[in-house]
């Protein structure tokens, strides 16, 4: 083992045994400092102690949710794509789509919390990808305004537009929009269109609305979407899937779901 993995060993041990002692356990998450770490391919900078999914992958070495972005990877492997990432945290699926796509794709991710679009912008340009990913800082839903994003102060990535009843929530006030403004003029110059949208329960309000309204040929061809908080629905957008031709195909890690479009005869 090398003196630079021995290191890495020790301060994981470490980590894990000071978090699990009750008085050290939040000064842990609050000082501990971001750490650069290569993960799946890609040089990243991680801060473990204020988002457990970089916490995941400082700690594992790996991505949380690797065969949910496994399965992504090769929908669109080498095709002009069309991704849409709907709560991108620090680029856990986005990094390895935007690398996966062939020429001319284009990939959106979307993450309202500025915090966390900062260090998504940081590890896209660590990876030279920063050119290949258009990053909008707002969040997805029913109709266009203003509204509050609840963070959590100890887990960044836990963001959602529902209300929280966590004492360290804190809110902060940022844009809506729906999706259908993304969409390009032309959906068909694309060979394949996906969307991954997980958002803490708010799923419903991101997606509903468009995949009522879209005609059949400006639907996604997959669709990832973490159906673990399905109960703060106040839509049934499983049922609308079926409606409007998905199959669930794939119970992920975390509670997502692979929903794939059956084609029309």
């Amino acid at each position: 083992m090398s003196r630079a993995s021995k290191s890495l060993t020790i301060q994981r041990v470490l980590f894990n045994l000071l978090s699990r002692t009750r008085l050290l356990h939040p000064i842990v998450r609050l000082v501990w400092p971001a750490v650069r770490l290569e993960v799946g391919g890609h040089d990243l900078i991680l801060h473990p102690a204020d988002n457990a999914t970089e916490r995941f992958m400082w700690l594992r070495g790996t991505r949380r949710e690797m065969a949910s972005i496994g399965r992504l990877t090769l929908l669109v492997a080498g095709k002009r794509s069309l991704i849409f990432d709907i709560g991108a945290n620090c680029g856990a699926f986005t990094l390895p789509l935007a690398e996966s796509t062939g020429p001319r794709s284009r990939i959106i991710a979307f993450e309202p919390n500025p915090v966390m679009a900062a260090r998504l912008r940081r590890n896209l340009a660590l990876n030279g990808l920063d050119r290949r990913v258009e990053l909008q800082e707002v969040a997805l839903g029913a109709s266009d305004g203003n509204t509050d994003l609840w963070i959590r102060a100890r887990n960044l990535g836990f963001s959602s537009l529902h209300p929280s009843n966590y004492a360290s929530a804190r809110a902060l006030h940022v844009p809506v929009r729906q999706l259908v403004n993304f969409l390009p003029p032309s959906r068909h110059s694309y060979e394949v269109f996906i969307i991954k949208c997980d958002i803490e329960g708010f799923e419903d309000q991101a997606l509903a609305p468009f995949l009522e309204s879209a005609a059949e040929g400006c639907l996604p061809d997959a669709i990832l979407a973490e159906t673990t908080n399905s109960h703060c629905w106040a839509l049934d957008l499983s049922g609308l899937m079926r409606r409007r031709g998905y199959t669930s195909y794939f119970p992920g890690e975390d509670g997502n779901t692979l929903f794939l479009k059956t084609p029309k005869s």
